[in-house]
């Protein structure tokens, strides 16, 4: 690996052992040939001659046609030639290369002609030229990257900041009291090296597969830099930087439309390490989680959050059973580094390890990378989505909201940024009751933390009793909108379409073939024909149906056979 000078400062320690790692992987594993640039398969070297001579006749031609004369109309009938012999060669390269793909079908049936036939090479999705900011195209590439990182990466502001907020600014700064975090034990570091994910690796290229078989290689020096990062109270700069990758979330909206694209940062996997280090060395920031969490949280997923969901609705002694679905506007991006930070000092957090998210939460950057091109920002706000620490520190975010003293038949539950809260109640007018100071508790909860509940993208719905007119509930003066059903985001594991139960249900010894989806109707697994087979449902209003089927099951029937009564 190299010399490793283990007397130098934490930062200079983690940045001399990054450059180790990576000069060794270089040449042990060697450099990664770079993907190709997307250009055209039939571009040829005589193209390109002739492009560039084209350019060149263009040029002449446009100086001299203010002098006029014979000169400029020799320099006119010149480009004109050159441009009709381009794009003459254009079209038979292209024609060339069609007939190529065309041909290789007979030779290699399974090649390129059959991806390209079945849709499995498609241009990229997500343009960056094509991306609209308050209904305008920017000006070029550079302008359309420098504003898309304006809008997924939002700075963090002093200007509008209320005495509280300077308030919890001044907070932030002070240390915690208590003793310092014992230190990082070697077989503590080699646990977490050991069950380091496969995720992609940041902008070094370091997978996690090099950082095990380094942890092998020098398990005392690869220890003695996160040891003297967690004594220093450090977390070096070089692992700080991320690359900003734009994905489309998927949810129907125009790719035209900045929204509708989802920020990923792809850190590196040493600091990653480091992160999973901090969470070992401070388990307080997360052990008083409240139970009514059930995104990232050990025992609790979104299974547990649709089941409180579905119990409420289906057990409750009230004749009525509200469902409000708060959303969030850009929850992850607008997350305010100063309120986690005092957050996580309520839990018991060691000096030096309050020193670590300090520093983590300092010089920040992401870059977007597009062709040859970057465009940098220094992030001052948000939990990275991609990172360790950020859904830790976003449930501490989230925690005392979960905590709220509410009214009396009021109850409300999350997974990660989605907020559900449930209304029991007799009347109508019992729910607008409950609602609107429900609903203002949560709000001063949000101006407090800084983060706005959308009223247009938040719904409502009731899932228990009918009633011969929807309730009106208003969040910040503005009504939020009434659903007869809703789709639940289930953001992880396998679910099945409506269209694959089906065709399961009739077929019944097929199995069903599960697909990764990003949102899911509301499901519960249910046997059928013997095969399990998920049963895909919407949340729709509680209905009691006059047949035998809607009476609730003795102890003798299945559940199974039992609709759902949602």
């Amino acid at each position: 690996m190299g010399w490793l000078h283990v007397e130098k400062p934490a930062a200079l320690l983690a940045k001399e052992f990054s450059g180790i790692v990576i000069r060794s992987a270089e040449e042990g594993l060697g450099k990664r040939r770079p993907r190709g640039s997307g250009g055209y398969e039939w571009w040829t070297f005589e193209l390109d001659k002739t492009r560039k001579l084209q350019c060149k006749l263009r040029r002449a031609w446009q100086s001299k046609r203010r002098l006029g004369g014979r000169s400029e109309e020799l320099a006119r009938m010149a480009f004109h030639s050159v441009r009709a012999r381009y794009r003459k060669m254009m079209v038979e390269a292209q024609q060339s290369q069609h007939r190529k793909i065309a041909n290789s079908g007979n030779e290699d049936p399974w090649g390129f002609a059959y991806r390209l036939a079945s849709g499995r090479v498609r241009p990229p999705a997500n343009v960056i030229n094509g991306i609209a900011f308050a209904g305008v195209h920017p000006d070029g590439l550079e302008a359309a990257m420098h504003k898309l990182m304006s809008a997924l990466c939002p700075d963090d502001s002093t200007d509008c900041d209320s005495p509280y907020h300077r308030q919890v600014r001044l907070l932030a700064a002070f240390m915690p009291s208590g003793g310092a975090a014992p230190p990082l034990k070697v077989e503590e570091l080699g646990g977490i090296v050991k069950a380091l994910p496969n995720t992609a690796p940041g902008l070094d290229g370091v997978s996690a597969r090099i950082v095990r078989n380094v942890w092998i290689a020098a398990p005392r020096e690869f220890h003695s830099v996160y040891a003297k990062c967690v004594e220093e109270g450090v977390f070096p700069n070089v692992w700080k930087d991320g690359r900003l990758i734009v994905i489309p979330k998927g949810n129907d909206k125009p790719l035209t439309d900045v929204k509708a694209y989802r920020p990923i940062t792809l850190l590196p996997v040493l600091g990653k390490l480091l992160e999973r280090v901090i969470l070992r060395c401070a388990p307080a920031i997360s052990r008083g989680i409240s139970e009514y969490q059930h995104g990232f949280s050990p025992g609790r997923s979104t299974v547990t959050a649709l089941r409180v969901l579905l119990s409420t609705a289906r057990y409750s002694q009230a004749c009525y059973v509200q469902a409000i679905f708060l959303d969030i506007s850009g929850a992850f991006d607008n997350a305010w580094w100063p309120m986690m930070m005092v957050k996580a000092k309520r839990g018991g957090c060691p000096p030096n390890i309050y020193r670590m998210l300090v520093d983590y939460f300092t010089s920040r950057r992401v870059g977007l990378y597009i062709g040859d091109r970057v465009e940098w920002k220094t992030s001052t706000m948000g939990c990275p989505q991609g990172s360790v620490l950020g859904p830790t520190l976003w449930n501490v975010l989230m925690d005392d909201l979960l905590r709220l003293l509410l009214p009396e038949g009021v109850a409300m539950t999350a997974y990660a940024d989605d907020v559900t809260i449930l209304i029991e109640s007799g009347t109508r007018a019992g729910i607008e009751s409950r609602a609107r100071v429900t609903l203002d508790l949560v709000r001063e909860w949000g101006l407090r933390n800084r983060l706005e509940f959308s009223s247009s993208k938040s719904t409502t719905m009731t899932i228990r009793g009918k009633l011969q007119r929807p309730p009106v509930i208003k969040l910040g003066g503005e009504s939020i909108k009434t659903v007869t059903n809703v789709k639940v985001s289930l953001r992880c594991g396998h679910t099945h379409s409506a269209t694959q139960r089906r065709a399961a249900q009739q077929t019944p010894h097929r199995p069903c073939q599960a697909q990764t989806a990003q949102t899911a109707m509301v499901a519960r697994t249910a046997p059928a024909d013997g095969v399990a087979v998920p049963e895909v449902h919407t949340i729709t209003p509680w209905r009691r149906v006059a047949t035998e089927g809607s009476r609730r099951p003795s102890n003798g029937t299945s559940e199974a056979n039992y609709p759902l009564m949602l």
